[in-house]
């Protein structure tokens, strides 16, 4: 039986937005990048859809443009690259200033896809209920953004 792996395609999903359509992805042997895209019809969410967003991954994942390594901005307004270890120091060293300043509460971690929390780890600080509480609520509809909830954040 002719596989999508014995072809050379490889199952994975896209993580540029929250619902993580299935996907299948050819790459050459040379670099491993990927050549072809398309969408896995077994997946059971996307169903062998596939959006313009995911055609592009290759250029998202190997963009000349892309990052890296960590950036610090020198006080020129220029940037260096830096080590991970430093960057994690030195943003570990600034959450601890804003929460003894400010107190944890005042910490709030906002993703607004998929991508940014599946991807790497994430610090959170406990967070007091408030007005923006995240909390089910008797009715389970959630008010649109329009509805001016969020701006008391």
């Amino acid at each position: 039986m002719n596989t999508p792996e014995s072809d050379g395609w490889h199952k994975t999903a896209c993580i540029i937005c929250a619902l993580n359509c299935g996907l299948e992805v050819q790459t050459n042997n040379k670099d491993r990048r990927i050549t072809k895209i398309r969408g896995d019809r077994v997946h059971p969410i996307s169903q062998g859809y596939v959006c313009e967003k995911s055609q592009r991954m290759d250029y998202y994942q190997n963009g000349a443009d892309r990052l890296n390594s960590p950036m610090r901005r020198r006080s020129d307004g220029s940037y260096e690259a830096i080590d991970w270890e430093t960057a994690i120091r030195e943003i570990a060293q600034k959450f601890k200033a804003i929460r003894d300043t400010h107190g944890g509460e005042s910490i709030l971690y906002f993703a607004p896809t998929r991508a940014a929390t599946s991807a790497a780890p994430t610090a959170t600080a406990r967070r007091r209920p408030s007005a923006c509480s995240t909390a089910p609520t008797r009715s389970r509809r959630r008010r649109p953004a329009s509805s001016g909830s969020l701006a008391r954040c």
